[in-house]
């Protein structure tokens, strides 16, 4: 009798083999379960980790995506704020606390401590998610936020509140420091004589600034950070005038305390270095507390999104200058650089034996170079040739390579350091000399000036003014003038006046030493 074959039984629900592997699945699912316990406390660990890195996260996304709609940026001040990007930066590196969508705080949280961070993406979004569900958020103008509102630079308000007066006094104060400027958080003022400058929308003094804002946010901010942050500048103006008007000022002895640290009534006529008075002052600060008070038609969807093209492609043509600019810095510096070599070519000419010699013996009593380059010796006639030649070819470099960058005065400088006629040895070495001073400064206030444009936000003509101070140039103009333009003591033949006059003067006038 043949045996029955085995899978016969392995193929019966209840066979052996049926019963075979189910042993053999139970085992393996012991097996399974050993790992998977031995494992757990990393496996779950890495779960939550990165459940919770994926929730931080759903709030910076939904703003990044917001972001790529020019319509929606054109209608959203908030997403047009630099300090936006900085935030989303901050939560995609790690920085972020929570997920802002889903754990909303309640009323009166806490004051972040000083360890938290100022742009923490958790906490703005709280903010801005309950404006849009219907927040207390106030109509009419920038507001400063209470304590414990959960905005990024929260302030302190002594308990005194938000004064009704302040969306006045702040959009007064904004015309006069800034009304009718396009982009008046990036404006840089004047240099006051002692190198501050006042900053931004409401014109804060860089030198306020860290003092001021570890006076409102708790912590201190640079002048280049603050310049970055439309939001912290309004925040601050509102903390500093508010604080002015809880203090019993009227909105117009706010103005003049901004403006002259005094109340109207003590502030006198000063004026600032545009010449205006703390009278003239308020008075265009009452104009645009006036504007404020009209009613305000607000702008459409459309009109905002059309607005916002126009001043985005203006950007992009204002970026194209600017690099075009900072290209021609760029080669004016390295030219200046490379033409010390001719510089040192004319300096060897100039101190060579056959210059010494017009110098120490002159022909006939002449030290004219002009005479030389035709009576002299040929070698005397080859090396004036060279220097005549060396110094023109420099002379129209200078003007060709800084054509735009001169300011007033340095062309006629650059001009008189030509070779003429009348110049002696003695004559052509100090002009080398004021060449050389000239090429100097050029160059430094070149490489200078778009380091100033990238750090300070500002146009070439005022970044080429902060260099220019910088290396005192107009210092040097002066210091090379006078070696132009030496003054000898001459005496007048008719009258017999002795007198101190630039020697070009008194070659003019026929005057003769005294």
């Amino acid at each position: 009798m043949a045996l029955p074959d085995i899978q016969q039984f392995t193929q019966q629900p209840g066979g052996i083999g049926g019963m075979f592997n189910a042993l053999q699945k139970e085992a393996l699912e012991n097996q399974y379960s050993g790992i998977k316990n031995q494992y757990a406390p990393m496996t779950l660990q890495a779960d939550a980790a990165s459940k919770t890195a994926y929730s931080k996260l759903v709030g910076p996304q939904y703003i990044a995506k917001l972001m790529g709609h020019p319509d929606i940026v054109a209608n959203s001040p908030d997403l047009q704020d630099p300090a936006t990007t900085q935030r989303l930066y901050a939560a995609g590196m790690g920085q972020g606390t929570g997920n802002a969508l889903t754990q909303m705080p309640g009323g009166g949280s806490p004051q972040p401590n000083a360890n938290q961070n100022p742009l923490s993406l958790s906490r703005w979004l709280v903010d801005k998610f309950k404006g849009m569900v219907g927040g207390d958020q106030q109509q009419g103008g920038p507001q400063p936020m209470p304590q414990g509102s959960g905005n990024p630079f929260a302030m302190n308000f002594s308990g005194q509140g938000v004064n009704p007066q302040l969306n006045r006094v702040m959009a007064g104060i904004g015309n006069v420091e800034s009304g009718g400027s396009k982009n008046p958080y990036a404006l840089i003022g004047k240099d006051t004589g002692n190198g501050d400058r006042a900053i931004g929308k409401y014109q804060v003094m860089a030198s306020n600034i860290p003092s001021w804002t570890k006076e409102a946010f708790g912590q201190s901010m640079t002048p280049e950070q603050f310049t970055a942050s439309p939001e912290a500048q309004e925040k601050l103006a509102g903390f500093m005038m508010n604080k002015h008007l809880n203090a019993g000022n009227s909105p117009q002895d706010v103005g003049s305390i901004w403006f002259t640290g005094k109340p109207l009534a003590q502030a006198g006529n000063v004026h600032d270095v545009n010449g205006t008075t703390p009278t003239q002052y308020v008075n265009k600060m009452n104009q645009g507390m006036s504007q404020y008070d009209q009613p305000q038609t607000q702008p459409t969807y459309a009109e905002n999104a059309g607005r916002y093209a126009g001043i985005k492609a203006e950007g992009e043509a204002l970026g194209k200058d600017r690099a075009a600019d900072i290209k021609d810095l760029n080669t004016g510096a390295f030219n200046s650089e490379t033409s010390q070599a001719t510089l040192d070519s004319i300096s060897n000419i100039l101190s060579s034996p056959e210059f010494e010699q017009i110098r120490q013996v002159p022909l006939a009593g002449h030290r004219e170079l002009a005479y030389y380059s035709k009576e002299g010796t040929p070698a005397q006639q080859n090396m004036v040739g060279q220097y005549y030649t060396l110094t023109g070819n420099l002379i129209k470099d200078a003007s060709r390579d800084f054509a735009g960058q001169f300011r007033k005065g340095e062309q006629q400088l650059l001009q008189g350091m030509k070779p003429g006629p009348d110049d002696t040895v003695d004559a052509a070495r100090g002009k080398l000399e004021t060449l050389s001073y000239l090429n100097k400064l050029l160059g430094q206030r070149s490489k200078l000036t778009p380091q100033y444009m990238s750090q300070y936000h500002i146009n070439k003509g005022e970044a080429m003014d902060m260099a220019d101070k910088q290396i005192n140039g107009p210092q040097l103009r002066q210091q090379i003038h006078d070696k132009l333009n030496p003054t000898i003591t001459i005496k007048n033949p008719q009258t017999g006046e002795v007198v101190t006059v630039p020697i070009e003067e008194a070659r003019k006038g026929g005057f003769k030493h005294g």
